[in-house]
């Protein structure tokens, strides 16, 4: 089944992002298949990724004899950019002059730089570095720069291919070239005899740190996602339920990226404060393990519909009249021995630390739940309710309870010792 494309316009920052992500399903017939997909990531708060084309979407029709699917497939996220003149950085995966005129021809003239490899991506010759394996001669070759520029092409201006021999020979092309030439960068390295962290200056190739500034740091996003990952061990029979895991974990990461991007940059919260990816899902995950309790406990306040029958003497109609929240009587809830379960029951929440206070009641006949579970099995079902006037309802719990009985539900965790305990409040009000 294919998917289903909306043909959107996107609108994003200038610099963007384009990274392949990898999803395995495990078949029916237990192969392995891989899913590949291109990405393009929103390069303004942090590797958000925003927008992706499947394997399954089809390519651009009129540039199936010039491009690979892949390249294709590029071209059609890019053509979904309302702004012209993005510049866009990728892998070896997608480096090609040939893509990069393709893209730069298209409606958006989107501007390609990144990573080339040596052969088959029209790199020529004349910056191709062979790697030295002689560790001697590996310290005479390393910085070592080579660079062409493509000229006379109006479809593709200033095409630059550079090379730099690093610990190993680098090759990139880009479009997006401003200059040729070293700048300096600081970071922060250990020193042994002072026994601590020192700045340190070393220089860089300019298109180095363009591509790795550009690229937005989308490896990181790949970490991020990949650190918590959920599906790692999972059998997939569906290839659709690997897109679809794939995609929940990214919600999880951009959710995460919003959250702190907007406490730093909006609030202006401390750094301390503000909670760890571990923190942040371990809160969405009860939030999501919470709510169907909360429905629970909101079902009741809700605005219920009646239906009303009329009987005539020719025809029968029905017709429905809305009962307003203040005219409803909300029922407590009933409590049994699994409900009072401190680890698992429903009424586990009788145990928190947050306060617990008795409301009246809108029944002035409400019985008290807790004496009626404690003492069921001994006295008759009328004679073990407790009714009157000072029979409340707890405002977190929805209990109905007497006031005998209000601290020991919700301080007795032990539910064997809370049913004894009930039973003597009971006999001594019966008796008193």
């Amino acid at each position: 089944m294919p998917i289903k494309w909306e043909n959107s316009s996107v609108l994003m920052s200038k610099p963007l992002a384009l990274k392949e992500c990898m999803q395995t399903s495990l078949g029916l017939v237990t192969k392995k298949k891989e899913t590949v997909s291109s990405v393009m990531r929103f390069a303004a708060m942090g590797t958000l990724t925003l927008s992706l084309c499947a394997t399954c979407q089809p390519q651009r029709s009129t540039l199936t004899k010039v491009l690979s699917p892949l390249h294709a497939r590029c071209l059609f996220l890019m053509d979904q950019l309302k702004e012209k003149h993005h510049v866009c950085g990728m892998d070896n995966l997608y480096t090609s002059a040939r893509f990069f005129r393709e893209a730069y021809a298209s409606k958006n003239k989107v501007l390609c730089h990144g990573v080339a490899r040596r052969s088959g991506r029209g790199l020529p010759k004349s910056v191709i570095q062979d790697e030295v394996k002689n560790k001697v001669q590996q310290e005479k070759v390393r910085g070592t720069t080579k660079a062409a520029v493509l000229t006379g092409d109006p479809e593709a201006p200033d095409l630059v291919a550079f090379s730099v021999y690093d610990t190993k020979p680098v090759h990139f092309l880009s479009m997006a070239c401003t200059g040729l030439k070293w700048i300096e960068k600081r970071k922060k390295v250990f020193d042994r005899e002072s026994n601590k962290n020192v700045s340190m200056a070393f220089l860089r190739c300019e298109v180095t740190d363009t591509y790795n500034n550009g690229m937005n740091s989308v490896d990181i996003a790949d970490q991020l996602r990949g650190t918590y990952r959920f599906d790692r061990w999972m059998r997939k029979r569906k290839w659709w339920w690997s897109i679809w895991m794939w995609g929940l974990q990214v919600l999880l990461v951009n959710a995460y990226l919003l959250y702190r991007s907007a406490h730093i940059i909006i609030w202006k919260t401390e750094r301390k404060k503000i909670l760890d990816q571990y923190k942040f899902r371990e809160e969405i995950i009860k939030s999501w393990m919470d709510g169907d309790n909360e429905d629970e406990l909101q079902q009741d306040s809700r605005k219920r519909k009646r239906s009303e029958v009329t009987v005539d003497s020719h025809s029968i109609s029905l017709r429905s009249s809305t009962i307003s929240e203040s005219d409803v009587v909300v029922r407590g809830r009933r409590i049994d021995d699994k409900a009072l379960d401190p680890t698992n029951g429903t009424l586990k929440c009788r145990l928190d630390t947050d306060f617990h206070f008795p409301i009246m009641q809108q029944s002035t006949n409400a019985p008290c739940g807790l004496c009626r579970w404690a003492m069921k099995e001994e006295v008759s079902r009328d004679k073990c309710r407790i009714r009157g006037v000072h029979v409340s309802r707890c405002d977190k719990c929805n209990i109905s309870l007497c006031l005998a009985c209000f601290k020991p539900f919700h301080t007795i965790s032990d539910v064997k010792r809370l049913k004894s305990d009930v039973k003597k409040n009971y006999e001594q009000q019966k008796n008193g």
